[in-house]
């Protein structure tokens, strides 16, 4: 089992602990484990399913002239299909544009939904399932995964660990 990194949760426990917005996000893809699924991983284009297209549909709900970036970090898995795990961090002053009422809002849900095909070719590939929830270490702050305690940010970040090919932390 991979450990998670201590630097990475240093900062993600800094993020939680100032109220800022941390989100645990799973994207599943349909690309199976095969010869051509490790090129394709291997290549910028899969990356940027996580980097333009995920974290850009955040971005896109924040002010233009914000002074504040979206820290994010993912593990990419491939069983039984690629998947991503990973936090994205949004700053307590804009999360309500992104979670509101306990719920991710409906306009990054509509966008996310119409990933699940690619039939204009405008993603590396399609996205069938999707998950996000608020991460906190708080059990009342947790939407779905109150069970998770004090240690959230640590259990999510070492669940997302257990299975890494390959591994991003980006700012």
């Amino acid at each position: 089992m991979s450990t998670i990194p201590s630097t990475a949760f240093t900062e993600f426990k800094s993020y939680s602990e100032q109220g800022h917005l941390l989100l645990a996000v799973t994207l599943s893809t349909k690309i199976k484990n095969t010869e051509e699924g490790e090129r394709f991983i291997e290549s910028k284009n899969f990356r940027g399913l996580w980097d333009r297209h995920l974290v850009g549909e955040f971005q896109n709900l924040l002010p233009k002239k914000k002074h504040w970036s979206l820290d994010h970090w993912y593990r990419l898995h491939s069983v039984p299909a690629y998947h991503f795990h990973g936090i994205v961090v949004i700053h307590r002053d804009y999360a309500d544009r992104v979670w509101s009422n306990g719920v991710l809002r409906k306009r990054l849900i509509r966008t996310l939904n119409s990933w699940r095909k690619n039939s204009k070719g405008t993603r590396p590939c399609e996205v069938p399932q999707f998950h996000i929830t608020r991460l906190a270490n708080s059990p009342d702050e947790c939407a779905e995964y109150n069970s998770w305690g004090a240690d959230a940010i640590s259990f999510w970040m070492n669940y997302a660990a257990h299975e890494s090919k390959t591994s991003t932390t980006n700012k």
